[in-house]
């Protein structure tokens, strides 16, 4: 008996042993692999970072991220208080031009990473899909232009924010981000998504905000299973092509703030003339917009002094916006547009009302016949001021240089207007600012050079005016242009040898000018571009041979110009193109065979004098 028992502990100490080893062989694994990522990793990621950063105008990361000292102390850069490893990662706002590397992905502590309101442009390596720590992310406010959003985001199971404001994004909302369990806000503002809202959202059930506005694309119902989302306080499809009708299960939403507005949506067009005598003292938001409402400006809203959010634009709304609006001094969004309001005073009264809102951030007035002048009490306005739309207007005058008091201003939209005189100087005092539009206006005298301070812009647009004299070689240096329209004015000289730098710009107009000199063979520095317009000037020369590397170009109009030569064959290459126009130019010989290969050209016109 004793020997079966001497055996049976033998067996059991084998196992045991068997155990340990196995545990040990786990253990060192571990530590094996531990030893595969260090801070070292960390460093050589970030490091990586910054050699893809192309442009740094505030010298930030040569100043700040050096690997003679540890990446811990580096600006931007938070490292955990166990690991010392890389937690999170902030450069936002710094105005970086670059591209993110793969490496980016090897830093797996990382739980914070935000690049909002740069340049950055390429595309999302799939090797973030390993930063499986990540709870918030952010690129808004970038230049990834012809993306769509990578369905491994589904993977970052941990993500509470993703962010993805404006970055043009295309294709369909990915199905797999229903696999973000602790999602709380989802942010896909202004892109170019197309398609349905997946019904795989409607399982986000921890999510507070989701907004999708300004994609245009977007189709489909809104879908009934919302109502899963319990704790959501803010949803917004504004300005989509959402159809059908509002589900009815939506009002058991208690907190939620809905902006639905600018849609095709069913059992939506509210008619008559509000209430007057109705006291909604705690009114924090009030959104009728795309209506259709009459009568005179609500007055009730005026006693709900705790508002933030106002929008009662594209109704029928008359007479004039009540000076009284000044009382609402928490008021953040103000959206007037597309009403029949008038202005009381050849001034535009408004601004000086609107003086005492502080906290306003967004101020849209479009599409309202005031027939006024534009008052230089449009300083006196909130320095928090971010948007300013009065497009459409039929104001008149000149642009009061106090603008230049707006210094947080992001966009300013006054085109389709009457004002005349001079570009003032001082708009190159609004360093924040990022699209200015004064197209289809009376503007005269030359391009001022201090619109190249404004080292943000994205987007000039000062076509269909009286401009004339040169087109300033220091745009040259708005390498975060996106969009430079100077067409149908007076400009001349040469183009400037300078703007063929821009390499991210898409759209480059400079049409029905009287423009001369020639292309040279760096238009070909333009990467990215989709559409060139230089027809109805005085070009001459020959068309760079190699402009045929352009290949995502989709619409090139050189015709009503001076070129002479051959057809450059490279123009067969230009796989993307959809309308070609060459006529009325001085070139001769045989139409190239490699046109043949232009499957997505639409419109085409070779005639020669």
């Amino acid at each position: 008996m004793a020997v079966v028992h001497d055996e049976l502990g033998y067996e059991i100490r084998k196992k045991s042993v068997k155990s340990r080893a196995i545990k040990a062989g786990k253990t060192l694994e571990k530590m094996i692999n531990a030893k595969r990522t260090n801070i070292f990793t960390d460093q050589q990621a970030l490091l990586a970072l910054k050699a893809h950063i192309t442009h740094d105008p505030t010298n930030f990361l040569d100043s700040n991220w050096s690997a003679s000292t540890s990446i811990c102390e580096w600006s931007g850069i938070t490292c955990g208080a166990r690991h010392h490893r890389v937690r999170a990662l902030d450069i936002s706002y710094l105005n970086l031009t670059g591209t993110i590397p793969p490496q980016l992905g090897n830093l797996p502590f990382l739980s914070f990473l935000s690049i909002r309101n740069n340049s950055f442009h390429g595309t999302l390596p799939d090797e973030l899909a390993q930063l499986r720590r990540l709870e918030y992310f952010d690129f808004s406010f970038n230049n990834f232009i012809n993306l769509e959003i990578p369905s491994w985001f589904g993977s970052l199971t941990k993500l509470r924010i993703l962010s993805l404001n404006e970055i043009t994004f295309s294709g369909t909302i990915p199905q797999s981000l229903g696999s973000l369990s602790s999602l709380q806000e989802l942010m896909l503002d202004y892109n170019e998504l197309s398609g349905n809202i997946p019904q795989e959202l409607g399982n986000l059930a921890q999510l507070r905000s989701f907004s999708l506005v300004s994609n245009h694309l977007i189709t489909g119902v809104i879908p009934k299973n919302i109502l899963n989302w319990t704790r959501l306080q803010m949803f917004s499809l504004y300005q989509n092509k959402i159809q059908g009708a509002i589900p009815k299960e939506i009002g058991n939403l208690t907190q939620l703030k809905m902006h639905f507005g600018y849609n095709q949506l069913q059992g939506n067009k509210l008619s008559g003339i509000l209430p007057t005598n109705t006291k909604l003292s705690n009114l924090r938001g009030f959104t009728v917009g795309s209506n259709d409402f009459s009568g005179p400006f609500p007055s009730f809203i005026i006693n709900a002094s705790k508002l933030s959010m106002l929008d009662i634009s594209s109704n029928s709304f008359t007479g004039f916006i009540p000076s009284t609006i000044g009382n609402l001094r928490n008021l953040e969004w103000l959206v007037l547009a597309d009403n029949y309001f008038t202005s009381p005073t050849p001034n535009l009264g408004i601004f000086s009302s609107l003086a005492n809102c502080k906290n306003l951030k967004l101020l849209e007035l479009s599409s309202i016949p005031f027939n006024s002048i534009l008052p230089s009490s449009i300083g006196n306005l909130s320095i928090s001021l971010e948007n300013v739309y009065m497009n459409d207007c039929n104001i008149s005058g000149n642009i009061p240089k106090e603008i230049e008091n707006l210094n947080h201003l992001i966009e300013i939209q006054l085109q389709s207007n009457e004002l005349t005189g001079p570009i003032p100087a001082t708009l190159g005092g609004l360093q924040t600012l990022q699209g200015l539009n004064l197209r289809d206006d009376k503007l005269e005298g030359s391009i001022p050079d201090h619109l190249c301070l404004l080292i943000k812009l994205d987007k000039l647009q000062l076509d269909g005016n009286n401009i004339y004299g040169s087109i300033p070689a220091c745009l040259g240096n708005l390498t975060t242009l996106r969009k430079l329209s100077l067409a149908s004015n007076r400009l001349t000289f040469v183009i400037p040898s300078t703007l063929w730098q821009l390499k991210d710009i898409l759209y480059f107009n400079l049409s029905s000018n009287f423009l001369n000199g020639s292309l040279p063979l760096e238009i070909q520095s333009l990467e990215v571009v989709v559409a060139i317009d230089l027809s109805r000037n005085h070009l001459s020369g020959n068309i760079p041979t190699d402009i045929g590397s352009l290949k995502n170009l989709q619409n090139l109009s050189l015709g009503y110009n001076r070129f002479e030569g051959l057809i450059p064959k490279s123009i067969g290459d230009m796989t993307s193109l959809e309308f070609l126009d060459l006529s009325n130019n001085n070139l001769f010989g045989v139409i190239p065979k490699s046109l043949e290969k232009l499957s997505y050209l639409i419109y085409l016109n070779l005639s020669f004098n």
